[in-house]
């Protein structure tokens, strides 16, 4: 996509057609046409609307106001600007045509006022009007005989995107404005104001800054910001510097109530660090007192009560004492892992913990209505577990007694499963149609048939010609009315219900005792065997059909499965086991770091609020304290679970992302090595390796949303200069407003790579800070860099303002007054169009790259 810039836009019938300027914007125009071929012309009469016919604008035409409405800490070296759409809007009623230079004053016009006496906004039944005395006039309205320079039109691709009024006033830091967009012309004044607009009115200006008179404006639309301190943001991230970092290794934390320790030793403290340390000291490792360690061990593992004097039991009585961390639901001791008696013997360690527990018990209400709300409704699940088990128990009595069935009872009771039961890939139903079993046999009809207590089984009962009458009218239903022979041994042909040779020779013997007929016994008979007929092939034995329909029938597998799969919670399924040990798996995805920091800075990064601000550290993680708070607000939040009757609530690591959300950063407890320390857990949980990046300043506070990321360095004829290898932020921490921490993570990445070294050719990493792209901002720069400008990026508020010839009285931009300056290859003139003043003033997003050499003074 091509952005670019055109001076105006108009679109339809323009007018006036003569070069008279006053003439009336209402008066009668005539459009007439030519057609080839045929003479004369053809004409009509209309008429133009003018500024004069425009009493309002829907607030729905200004898109983008820049700065928005009740923003504060506006750079007041930018100007403030509004968007317009339609493109055409601002010069549709203009009556003018173009200069001899192309240029076109527009209708409306964008000012900038400062409410000091001199200038006055009132609302009257939705109107809002804008009073400014004479002074007023003279010192907060810009000449409008220049409005062409400060609107133009933004074209995507060429084609007009939107229309664009500046205010060429140049603002004051820490002020208080308002912005508004009002008529450039007397009969666009009265029009607004609800003014007669006389028939032979001509055209004029909204006031005159030469002659300056009280006015009053009508306002289409209007806003307030502020302006800040100074400076935009190549100006504060200049100021940037790295911070000293000497002091922040670690923190001295006293004991206050050591009683219960029984401490003997004068040293009541012991030494702690935050989530974050310096980078030059990652690896040093904080020592406790021995004493100390081993007086928290009593207090902790030594649960025993009593005076001695009692032979009262205690071990089944509950013990008040300090909190145990990590003590799981696999039923293991946890003093007898080595991460367990860390976290709770050492001083610094349980700190840590005791803050992961803090920003629980701070976001308890929150996280519970989460995990509620993705668990569903637990009364439902808990009554689908419970069902589940029911279910289980009945098919396994039913599975007990199934044994006493026959192999024909078997088939026809496990016949509704017949498509869903499976083995090796095939359902029972397909192994039946390539077994030996007819066809018809296990068929709605047949089992119909054969209920019980149905009509061929009374019938089976009445004694004389029972076989027959079973055979006869079994062969009548299956057969649905058709004479069909009911064989056994031949499945392509047979048709009927499952049988075998001993029992069709039997009925076939009885019905012929009870006098049945030969028609109808030609319709029970074995199969006739022939000379040149080859054996039928090899088929699916019954006998391994009864085994495969007897498994159907145990359904208890088939529950569990089918619970199992319905029990979920945020994508993760709930335990594997039997139905009766189904349970849900909760888990929060929310970086448990920023709640830390919400309990203070502090926790973060001990000593923070003295490091001044513009201000860059490059920091690392503390493995040891992110395994210690993560282990600490786990227990915390398996008490809350518990209390609140959450499904396997002491089975629960809730809580797995300490620095980013999304994947789980940490296993669950009951799954960290027994043998392992919480350093080792901490570096395990981001193997990639991470750097951190302190930026606090005017940066953040003002600009937040800067771009911060990680360019690879290249070196070459001994010059480092950077890449396109970037590394984007996964982390972002807010510690406070003026104060954020990024974090980068990349396989191997630390402080020395990022440093990099010289004698091994590794160029090492820089540091970028950019400015986002998400608006287009027009300026100045607010102090010169250089005397001479030979950009347009250099130009200043001083060159502009110097130019201008009038000692800075009117703080406005002159567009004819053409600033000293030396621009080599820029098209862009001073003074020939607003498009060409839209380049000038554009401000582009600006780029700062420090390198990590730079930051850690090495």
């Amino acid at each position: 996509m091509v952005v670019s810039f055109s001076s105006w836009y108009r679109q339809g019938i323009i007018a006036p057609v003569s070069e008279d300027l006053s003439s009336d914007p209402a008066a009668s125009s005539e459009a007439w046409i030519e057609l080839e071929e045929v003479p004369g012309r053809y004409s009509h009469q209309f008429s133009l609307l003018g500024p004069g016919g425009v009493s309002g604008l829907s607030p729905e035409a200004f898109v983008r106001k820049i700065p928005e409405n009740g923003e504060t800490g506006f750079p007041p070296n930018f100007l403030a600007s509004v968007d317009i759409r339609p493109p055409d809007l601002p010069w549709r009623f203009s009556i003018a045509r173009p200069d001899a230079a192309n240029r076109l004053n527009p209708w409306m016009v964008l000012v900038v006022v400062e409410e000091d006496g001199t200038a006055e906004f009132s609302a009257n039944g939705g109107a809002v009007r804008l009073h400014l005395t004479a002074d007023g006039v003279a010192g907060q309205l810009p000449d409008l005989a220049q409005s062409w320079a400060w609107a133009h039109v933004e074209c995507r691709d060429g084609t007009p995107e939107r229309a664009r009024l500046l205010s060429p006033r140049r603002l004051e830091a820490s002020t208080r404005y308002v912005a508004a967009v009002v008529p450039a012309t007397a009969e666009g004044r009265k029009a607004g104001l609800n003014e007669d607009v006389p028939a032979d009115a001509k055209l004029g200006p909204a006031w005159d800054v030469a002659d300056p008179k009280e006015v009053n404006l009508p306002v289409y639309a209007h806003w307030s910001f502020e302006t800040g301190a100074g400076g935009d943001f190549e100006a504060v991230c200049r100021r940037l510097e790295p911070a000293d970092l000497s002091r922040l290794k670690e923190r001295s934390v006293r004991i206050a109530y050591d009683r219960a320790l029984r401490l003997t030793t004068d040293r009541r403290t012991f030494d702690f660090r935050g989530a974050a340390v310096p980078a030059s000291a990652a690896r040093a490792r904080s020592a406790t007192d021995t004493e100390i360690v081993g007086a928290f061990e009593s207090a902790v593992f030594d649960r025993t009560a009593g005076d001695g004097s009692s032979e009262w039991d205690w071990s089944d009585d509950p013990v008040v004492g300090p909190p145990l961390y990590g003590q799981g639901v696999d039923g293991g001791d946890v003093s007898s892992k080595s991460w367990g008696r860390e976290v709770n013997t050492d001083p610094a360690c349980r700190a840590a913990a005791g803050i992961g527990a803090a920003a629980v018990r701070a976001n308890d209400e929150r996280w519970m209505v989460e995990l509620w709300r993705a668990a569903g409704d637990v009364r439902a699940l808990n009554a689908m577990v419970e069902q589940s088990r029911l279910n289980g128990h009945a098919s396994r009595r039913w599975s007990a007694r199934s044994g006493d069935l026959d192999p024909g009872e078997i088939l026809n009771l496990s016949a509704p499963l017949m498509e869903t039961a499976k083995r090796d890939g095939k359902s029972v139903s397909q192994r039946v149609g390539e077994s030996d079993l007819p066809k018809g046999a296990l068929g709605r009809n047949t089992l119909r048939a054969l209920r019980p207590n149905g009509r061929l089984q009374r019938s089976a009962k009445r004694g004389k010609g029972a076989h027959a009458e079973i055979v006869r009218t079994l062969v009548s239903q299956t057969g649905k009315g058709k004479t069909k022979v009911l064989r056994y041994g031949e499945a392509p042909e047979a048709v009927g219900a499952y049988v075998d040779a001993g029992w069709l020779r039997n009925t076939v013997n009885a019905a012929q005792r009870a006098g049945a007929s030969r028609s109808q016994l030609s319709r029970v008979e074995p199969p006739k065997k022939s000379a040149g007929r080859k054996s039928p092939p090899k088929t699916e034995p019954v006998d391994d059909l009864v085994d495969i329909a007897r498994s159907a029938l145990d359904a208890e597998g088939a529950i569990d499965a089918v619970v199992s799969r319905r029990l979920r919670l945020q994508g993760e399924r709930a335990g594997a086991g039997s139905a009766a040990a189904v349970s849900v798996r909760g888990r929060i995805d929310e970086a448990l770091v920023q709640s830390i920091v919400g309990l203070g800075p502090e926790n973060l990064l001990p000593g923070i609020s003295g490091l001044g601000m513009d201000r860059i550290a490059v920091l690392a993680p503390n493995p040891r304290y992110v395994a210690a708070a993560v282990l600490g607000a786990n227990t915390e939040m398996r008490r809350e679970l518990a209390w609140r009757g959450f499904p396997d609530a002491r089975a629960q690591t809730v809580l797995r992302n300490f620095w980013s959300e999304g994947d789980p950063e940490f296993r669950p407890i009951e799954a960290w090595p027994a043998a392992a320390s919480l350093s080792d857990i901490g570096r395990r949980a981001q193997p990639r390796g991470l750097l951190l990046l302190l930026v606090r300043g005017e940066v953040v506070r003002r600009f937040p949303a800067v771009n911060v990321r990680l360019v690879r360095a290249s070196i070459a004829n001994g010059k480092r200069t950077p890449t396109q290898k970037v590394i984007e932020p996964g982390i972002g921490v807010t510690v406070d407003p003026a104060s954020r921490v990024f974090g980068f993570s990349s396989p191997g990445l630390n402080a020395d790579v990022a440093v990099g070294d010289r004698t091994t050719g590794n160029p090492g990493w820089y540091l970028v800070f950019e400015q986002s792209r998400r608006d287009n901002r027009f300026g100045l720069q607010a102090e010169p860099h250089e005397a001479a400008v030979r950009s347009w990026d250099d130009l200043s508020w001083a060159h502009a303002l110097g130019a201008a010839g009038n000692g800075g009285t009117r703080p406005f931009l002159d567009a004819e007054a053409l600033p000293t300056a030396e621009i080599e290859n820029d098209p862009a003139v001073w003074g020939r169009g607003s498009a060409d003043f839209a380049r000038i003033l554009l401000r582009r997003p600006f780029r700062l790259f420090v390198h990590a050499e730079t930051l850690l003074g090495r």
